[in-house]
């Protein structure tokens, strides 16, 4: 079968992102043989790997947004947080810790993007403004009704399409599932991730005092006001940390329903996803 949503442990020093595990039952939907198959629903969400990121190097002033322009925030617009050093061992380390956490999870949702343009690319290569509904419906018709394809959704945030690549000699329609499954999988880690990275930050951020004092006990000399600053700037990144991720996970959501509204074309009946 194509495809599939394991989860994976992260490894490491520094915080870790922890997600809970949401236990439900399972519903199935079968349709007639030869006929696309229902979805299996199941919301015990696990949690994901994470991607790599290169931080973009700026300034705490070149990121544009305020707590005033909250409701302006495009996730796509959202930049890499790069902490600016303290010359505080332990002090730039739990900052740069969490910075590096967000820039993960930004580097999820780059990578979301990436793989829909790829599925749409792969689909219809000659038309970059087709949506993802026209997408499976291409799909549908090359694929005719004798290929048996399932959509699962195995967990909350995250469906699956299932096939036999010997039953498909279209490489693109396999490829386009391929990137469709990625995606998904990438939309659970979104979801999954966005809270306890919240919580994480707002930790460090209520610790803004201790680790100023930190810097001051280092008698940096002349460097102790700089370092004090740079301290300050990189909090100031941090608390926007919650803005962003929720920001990232309304467009993630909207995403989300348009895979999952697409997906309704492979299924006999289209209300059969949303059981």
């Amino acid at each position: 079968m194509g495809g599939c949503c394991p989860g994976s442990q992260e490894s490491g020093q520094g915080p870790s992102e922890r997600t809970s595990l949401l236990s439900g039952g399972t519903k199935t939907i079968e349709t007639q043989p030869g006929r696309p198959r229902g979805i299996s629903v199941d919301d015990d969400d696990r949690s994901g790997s994470v991607s790599s990121v290169s931080a973009r190097k700026h300034k705490p002033s070149d990121v544009r947004y305020t707590k005033s322009s909250r409701t302006d925030i495009k996730a796509g617009d959202i930049v890499e947080i790069d902490v600016n050093k303290t010359s505080v061992d332990n002090v730039d380390k739990r900052l740069e810790d969490h910075a590096n956490l967000f820039n993960y999870h930004l580097a999820r949702y780059r990578s979301l993007h990436k793989e829909v343009v790829h599925f749409k690319s792969v689909v219809s290569s000659d038309d970059a403004e087709i949506s993802i509904k026209e997408c499976f419906k291409d799909i549908r018709n090359r694929l005719g009704t004798e290929v048996d394809v399932s959509v699962k959704r195995k967990f909350k945030y995250c469906m699956e399409i299932e096939y036999d690549p010997k039953k498909i000699v279209n490489n693109h329609i396999i490829e386009a599932f391929e990137h469709f499954n990625k995606a998904n999988k990438l939309i659970r880690e979104i979801i999954e991730k966005g809270p306890p990275l919240v919580n994480s930050v707002e930790l460090v951020i209520q610790e803004d005092s201790q680790l100023r004092r930190d810097i001051l006990v280092a008698s940096l000399g002349d460097d102790g006001p700089d370092a004090v600053k740079s301290c300050m700037e990189n909090i100031a990144q941090l608390k926007r940390v919650p803005i962003f991720v929720d920001t990232i996970k309304k467009e993630t959501l909207i995403l989300f329903e348009e895979l999952m509204n697409g997906a309704t074309i492979l299924l006999e009946k289209e209300e059969e996803i949303m059981a």
